[in-house]
């Protein structure tokens, strides 16, 4: 999702000071002229590992990517539900359009602009509300697939100091992102009554557009602490000057 490239272009970086580079890093020096070009394509040879993970590195899989709960308070579309064991599928395929790294004395701040083709999510959901003039009453498996998704994040690091040595960590990542057309299936609705279930979904789906872009503030924050976590796991485990010499 939106997030995710961000931690994974820190990984391109970073692979100027391990004590031994794995061979599936591609090196990126800090001095290159060119540098926002090198972590692109640093990371765009790191996909297929993402998608199983790097132990080494403290990152999981990113196929699926994982989330164990989200909560939506009831919005201005009147939803009000919780969506758990969410699973999203179709992450790895980002295709980074620009990176602007910004690296200085006091920080390092990543500009990253991206794009998802397709995103697959599959979970549980729980409900009992009134949206778009429908009462929705159960409980069960939901699908859902938001068609390509462009984002941008903003990544500022700033220089902690812990043991006597000095990490970089991020705070939360900034991001806004656009959705080109989203869908969703709510199963089990009214008890499993197939009949308003079908019609239920139809509703929904003809209004899923707007329905997204009034929830997506959960969703993004879910996603966004999900990575700013990965990120964070990189780089508070080897000191500022040993990722950065």
């Amino acid at each position: 999702m939106k997030v995710f490239t961000g931690a994974v272009c820190l990984l391109s970086l970073f692979a100027t000071s391990l004590c031994t580079i794995p061979s599936y890093i591609k090196i990126c020096q800090r001095n290159d002229e060119k540098l926002a070009e090198c972590i692109i394509s640093s990371v765009t040879n790191l996909r297929e590992r993402l998608k199983t993970g790097i132990p080494e590195l403290n990152v999981p899989a990113m196929e699926p990517l994982h989330i164990d709960r989200i909560t939506f308070a009831k919005r201005e579309s009147g939803l009000s539900t919780n969506l758990t064991n969410l699973k999203v599928s179709g992450v790895s395929d980002f295709e980074i359009i620009k990176i602007v790294p910004t690296l200085t004395k006091k920080g390092h701040t990543f500009r990253i602009e991206a794009r998802v083709p397709k995103l697959h999510v599959v979970g549980d959901y729980e409900v009992n509300t009134n949206i778009l003039q429908l009462k929705l009453d159960g409980k069960g498996p939901f699908t859902a697939d938001l068609n390509d998704y462009h984002f941008e994040c903003i990544m500022k690091g700033r220089r902690i100091e812990k043991n006597e040595r000095t990490y970089l960590e991020f705070p939360l990542m900034q991001c806004n992102s656009v959705i080109s057309k989203a869908s969703v299936y709510l199963h089990n609705l009214f008890g499993g009554n197939k009949v308003l279930e079908e019609a239920t979904n139809q509703a929904i789906s003809e209004n899923s557009d707007a329905l997204f872009q009034d929830i997506w503030p959960e969703i993004s924050d879910a996603v966004r602490a999900e990575f700013t976590d990965i990120a964070n796991k990189i780089t508070l485990s080897f000191s500022y000057d040993e990722l950065f010499p």
